[in-house]
């Protein structure tokens, strides 16, 4: 069963990202098919996540380097990073905060619960330091990560239309909406858009999460 769950993941992925290419729309973003896909799989196939799990976790340990990884662009474009320094930090910062404020309103209107709250409040950053918030502030990190996930895949997918319906044109502005907004999914469709882009959104990933950390007291206050 190890080998099934690599096997599955990569051959997922794989066509994901075939019929991404083939249909060229973001509604089959790779990051939503193959999930998708996987679980469909394990369905038919009446087979439990454990036994999935056996083998994908190899995928998952590969994760943590390959995160490390978005260094790289991000020194070829430090010169880059170094002119636009106050503009990255105050937007991604920003960024954080807004969704975190969103999240507070969205309580107060639909009703939901402290512990529902404490989590959604931590998808303002990405899934590993949203694990960490939600489960310092007293709420579920599965709920969290879950949250961080579906915002990233949902940025990927509308990040296009969003773009263009607000002219955004700007390598760098483009960059750290992604990363700020939509994590390590919005990260890979930056790097679609070109190195600039992916640079900027990888370094607001970081920026965003820290803003995270700084603000969750602050909204767990408010939240009393």
């Amino acid at each position: 069963m190890m080998f099934f769950g690599i096997s599955l993941t990569l051959g997922a992925y794989w066509l994901g990202l075939k019929l991404y290419k083939r249909f060229n729309t973001p509604l089959l973003n790779p990051l939503l098919t193959s999930p998708l896909l996987i679980v469909a799989v394990l369905m038919l196939a009446d087979i439990d996540y454990p036994a999935y799990e056996l083998g994908a976790k190899y995928i998952s340990f590969f994760m943590m380097p390959a995160t490390i990884a978005l260094a790289v662009p991000a020194y070829k474009e430090f010169q880059t990073l170094k002119s636009h320094r106050w503009a990255l930090l105050i937007a991604a910062a920003i960024g954080a905060a807004g969704s975190m404020i969103l999240v507070l309103a969205s309580a107060e209107l639909f009703g939901l619960t402290p512990v529902v709250v404490k989590s959604i409040l931590a998808k303002s950053a990405t899934g590993p330091i949203a694990i960490g918030l939600a489960q310092e502030a007293g709420g579920l990190a599965s709920l969290a990560v879950a949250m961080s996930f579906t915002t990233g895949v949902f940025g990927a997918i509308m990040s296009d239309w969003i773009l263009k319906i607000f002219r955004i044109r700007h390598p760098v502005a483009k960059g750290i909406a992604l990363g700020t907004s939509a994590h390590v999914a919005g990260t890979a469709k930056a790097f679609e858009l070109g190195q600039t882009e992916g640079a900027l959104s990888s370094v607001s990933i970081v920026i965003a999460g820290l803003a995270a950390v700084v603000f969750m007291p602050f909204a767990l206050m408010i939240l009393g």
